[in-house]
Formats: structure tokens, C-alpha cells, sequence
């Protein structure tokens, strides 16, 4: 169920408490999990692992975050800045 999701997507959640909230992906786990940051509540390295029906997931893709987290050099700040400029690009739109 994974198939289409990348690193560095925005994505926001559907359900739970953090409902409405935008994060990016960080790591595609097996089955139809995902990990998420944003960088600010929700840092790297304590990244929220979230069911893929419970997100709502956009176009949009930080191909920064992709490389940097291959890398394993991805830092709270480049994912707050990514993040910013997506939803940014999305408002205008």
C-alpha cells in the first residue's frame, strides 16, 4: 500500500490528536506505515509512526529532505524549512 509515497511528501493526518497537523515523511516502513516529522513538535529523531489511512497525503515532495535522509545527515531546521515552503506553494495555488 506504500507504492507512491516517498520521502520528503507532505502529507497531513486525518485522525488522532494531531488531526489537521502537516508533516513530511521521513521513512517508508513496510506495510502501509510511514514515519513523520515536522521538525518543531515532532522532531526527526522522535519521528510519529502513522498509518497511511490516517494521513491524507498531497503531491507535493521535498526532494531535499529525500536526499538528506538517505544520507542520514536529515536535521530538525531542513524540515521546518522544507515544510514551510510547501505549504506555502500550496496556499497559492
Amino acid at each position: 500500500m506504500s507504492e507512491g509515497i516517498a520521502v520528503g511528501q507532505l502529507v497531513r493526518s486525518r485522525a488522532g490528536r494531531d488531526r489537521g497537523r502537516a508533516y513530511l515523511v521521513v521513512e517508508v516502513l513496510p506495510g502501509s506505515f510511514v514515519r513523520v516529522a515536522d521538525g518543531a513538535g515532532r522532531r526527526v529523531a522522535a519521528a510519529k509512526r502513522k498509518n497511511l489511512r490516517h494521513l491524507i497525503v498531497h503531491r507535493a515532495v521535498a526532494a531535499e529532505i529525500a536526499e538528506q535522509a538517505a544520507l542520514g545527515k536529515l536535521s530538525d531546521e531542513q524540515v521546518r524549512q522544507a515544510l514551510q515552503r510547501l505549504l506555502a506553494e500550496a496556499e497559492r495555488v
